[in-house]
């Protein structure tokens, strides 16, 4: 195992933004803790940690001494409580002031020392980037050819904002410090943030849809998902061909490689009746070339009662491109009806070179 690396791992349970971050350092994952004497890691959403890493990973690899004369420590953790020891006697009970009391003069002062403090830890130290995840509050420094990597878990919880019923909780390390390999980190934290971009990438594949105006927006609320009594069995299912998953809703990540989930799904679109789950259903068979779903989303969308699942339907269609329905397709677009909800379809039918295409768009140019 590498001395450092960060592990995202997919969660979409309750929304489609949430990840399970696991951070392993010298072999042992920080991010676990106990609560209520069980073992678990938090899970919740990640992008706060990914734009960190991609607004200061460049920052984190200069060698930057913080501009504070005659002060170190063993780690960055000890060097900053000495820093304000040291230079911020504000912080002072003996402090003879109120914020009330202090003069512009004063206040100015005390924003000169610690304004260079703060604008070094916001570039390193991870729990200013947000209050999304439970994880140790972990500062990265450059010491010549190696990153500390330095954690601490003294902190008071509430801190992070999270509300959990039992704020009982203790890291399986509580601090630490590790030395890794300055290249090595920055390889680990680039494969971490390309990651992230790649199942991104396929979440907005999935959910982008282009409107009327041309406009690319994104789907009608796709990010709350639900709970359904069929999706013990629908696992169940999955499992049988090789596809173990947390949550159904990891399908959205099925791309052109896993055709043979297609069947599964289209069993579900048939036996589920919540049109809300349907949706979601719908978006996950937004994949080139997934011709055998054509037939089956047709008819779903002629019996569809909410707006929200014909779009998704409409949206799975159109990125299918199968030719074998272009009539289907031709009759969905100029059907007045569905003007409402056709518009992925009408987005994409330039796609294909046929004369009766061409007459629709020449008819809609004249209308």
């Amino acid at each position: 195992m590498e001395k450092f690396e960060l592990r995202p791992i997919y969660y979409p349970k309750g929304s489609y933004l949430n990840y399970i971050l696991e951070i392993w350092v010298d072999g042992v994952n920080i991010s676990q803790f106990y609560e209520d004497n069980k073992l678990r890691i938090d899970v919740g959403y990640i992008f706060h940690i990914y734009n960190f890493f991609d607004d200061y990973l460049e920052d984190i690899m200069k060698e930057e001494v913080l501009p504070y004369e005659d002060v170190e420590g063993k780690t960055i953790f000890e060097t900053i409580d000495n820093i304000k020891e040291k230079y911020f006697y504000w912080l002072k009970d003996d402090y003879g002031h109120d914020e009330d009391d202090e003069s512009d003069e004063e206040i100015e002062k005390i924003i000169s020392i610690s304004e260079p403090f703060y604008d070094w830890q916001r570039a390193h130290r991870l729990l200013l980037s947000g209050p999304f995840l439970c994880i140790p509050d972990i500062i990265f420094r450059r010491i010549g050819d190696k990153i500390e990597i330095s954690w601490d878990t003294t902190w008071d919880i509430t801190y992070q904002q999270r509300k959990y019923e039992n704020e009982n909780i203790k890291f399986i390390s509580t601090k630490g410090v590790s030395y890794i390999d300055a290249n090595e980190f920055y390889l680990e934290i680039k494969k971490f943030l390309k990651k992230i971009d790649d199942i991104s990438k396929i979440q907005n594949e999935k959910f982008h849809i282009i409107e009327k105006t041309g406009k690319l927006i994104y789907a009608k609320d796709p990010y709350n998902n639900i709970e359904f009594k069929e999706e013990k069995e629908f696992l169940q299912d999955l499992e049988k061909i090789d596809y173990k998953f947390f949550t159904i809703y990891e399908l959205v990540l099925i791309t052109e490689k896993d055709k043979k989930v297609v069947p599964i799904v289209l069993k579900y679109l048939s036996k589920i009746e919540d049109e809300n789950i349907k949706t979601h259903l719908a978006y996950f068979l937004a994949v080139k070339n997934y011709k055998e779903a054509s037939e089956k989303l047709i008819k779903e969308f002629y019996n569809a009662k909410t707006n929200e699942y014909k779009i998704a339907l409409s949206k799975a269609l159109s990125t299918i491109y199968n030719k074998d329905i272009l009539n289907e397709l031709l009759e969905m677009a100029e059907n007045k009806e569905y003007k409402d909800v056709n518009f992925p379809i009408i987005s994409t039918l330039n796609k294909y070179k046929n004369k009766r295409v061409k007459m629709f768009f020449k008819k809609n140019r004249m209308e």
